[in-house]
């Protein structure tokens, strides 16, 4: 109606400025990446005290493997602004400093790479059934050639790699995903090994595995299953984000523990 446009042009919008100061001075973020634990255990280190703060204020948005903390800060300046960020940043990162893998724009591929090669450390990877989606994943940082990166996908189906692995047959998805990672897990190695059934289409919600990753550091497996296989449209986002954040995070266990 065109009394409320009236009224929010000439009462509102200007009351709204003056309370909330809006329209003067700028809004920045600055954006910490944390791989290596949940929302809800991310939340709890942060603590509400924190969390309910209003300036700078604070929120979390999950991602496949991934979690984001947001920092936003309003300010007169950007100086004001900056220094708003950089106190809040240096009391976040003592509570969860050890999770935060980089900012704003850094990507996980990168940083394990990155963390690979301070400590000359190699990747391998074994995939059956995924097409690879751990490989393409790392292709895609800038620093892949300069790695030192072994990657086997000549499996086409997890029924190869389970007669590669020990000549038997019924292994579970799981199992075999392990027992593939500890085969090429060595010293000053990583591994990843991904076994899906690649005919298997359907997000069945874990009630039927149909995918398994398991990665191994130092002999130290941990592993997951999926319920859905490699042509599901998520498989190649979950297996690959899941599979590094673990990776980066044993490796952070190792060289930089807690």
């Amino acid at each position: 109606p065109r009394e409320m446009k009236f009224l929010l042009a000439e009462k509102v919008i200007p009351l709204l400025k003056e309370r909330f100061k809006l329209g003067e001075g700028i809004i920045k973020a600055r954006v910490l990446k944390t791989a290596g634990i949940g929302e809800s255990l991310l939340d709890d280190r942060i603590g509400d005290e924190l969390l309910n703060h209003s300036n700078p204020s604070i929120g979390l948005a999950a991602h496949t493997g991934q979690v984001d903390v947001r920092i936003t800060a309003r300010a007169l300046d950007e100086a004001e602004a900056d220094g708003l960020i950089a106190d809040m940043e240096a009391k976040l990162r003592v509570r969860i400093g050890h999770f935060v893998f980089g900012v704003n724009n850094e990507r996980l591929e990168d940083v394990l790479i990155a963390l690979l090669k301070q400590y000359g450390w190699k990747l391998r990877i074994v995939e059956a059934g995924s097409g690879g989606a751990v490989s393409q994943q790392l292709r895609r940082s800038a620093f892949y050639e300069d790695a030192i990166l072994e990657a086997d996908t000549e499996y086409e189906n997890p029924k190869a790699l389970e007669l590669a692995l020990d000549g038997g047959s019924g292994a579970e998805l799981r199992h075999l995903a392990e027992s593939a990672a500890k085969q090429v897990n060595a010293p000053g190695v990583a591994s990843i090994a991904i076994v899906s059934e690649p005919n298997i289409v359907g997000d069945q919600s874990d009630r039927t595995p149909a995918t398994a990753v398991a990665v191994c550091v130092d002999g130290q497996v941990q592993s997951r299953e999926y319920g859905f296989g490699s042509q599901a449209d998520v498989a190649s986002a979950w297996v690959s984000s899941w599979s590094l954040a673990m990776v980066w995070r044993a490796l952070q266990d190792k060289f930089s523990p807690a």
